[in-house]
């Protein structure tokens, strides 16, 4: 009897459980990521890891910018007051993805404001009120957009719809 054979069993089930391993350690991430089920669709006010989130909107972005927008393109700037409650969250820069067709996505403009008072993020250091104005650079004439705000420390993330 062959090696192969009298271990058959035993890499079987090497193979199912080595699959199974890839799955888990490379699908939670993933899903965690990019999971709608996660979502948190906000119409109006909504409260993720003890801070309120509320008027979430999206608007042209400020002639006074440091951001520079191309021909063709358009400048947008999501902003959503933030009351953070006892303990002020951290949280990731916000994405701005396309709600249909190629569902692209926009990450935060690398270049921010002048003005140190505004902020493109959660504020883990301010324990008072504060707004977030996170500016995007897209293709003129993008359509429908969603501003994906996932907290660090959550699983789930904010979802803000805005019709264009």
């Amino acid at each position: 009897m062959s090696w192969l054979r009298r271990n058959a069993l035993a890499l079987g089930v090497l193979v199912v459980l080595l699959g199974a391993s890839a799955a888990i350690v490379g699908g939670v991430p993933w899903r965690a990521y990019h999971g709608a089920s996660d979502a948190i669709v906000v119409d109006g006010t909504a409260t993720l890891a003890g801070a309120t989130f509320s008027d979430g909107r999206l608007e042209p972005l400020p002639g006074d910018s440091d951001v520079e927008v191309a021909p063709g393109a358009e400048g947008l700037v999501f902003v959503v007051d933030v009351d953070p409650g006892d303990t002020p969250p951290l949280c990731l820069p916000p994405l701005l993805r396309e709600q249909a067709g190629a569902g692209r996505e926009w990450s935060v403009r690398p270049t921010y404001w002048s003005d140190p008072d505004r902020t493109t993020g959660c504020r883990s250091d301010v324990d008072a009120p504060y707004t977030i104005a996170t500016p995007f650079v897209v293709p003129a004439g993008t359509g429908p957009v969603f501003v994906d705000l996932r907290v660090a420390e959550e699983g789930s993330f904010l979802r803000f719809a805005f019709d264009r």
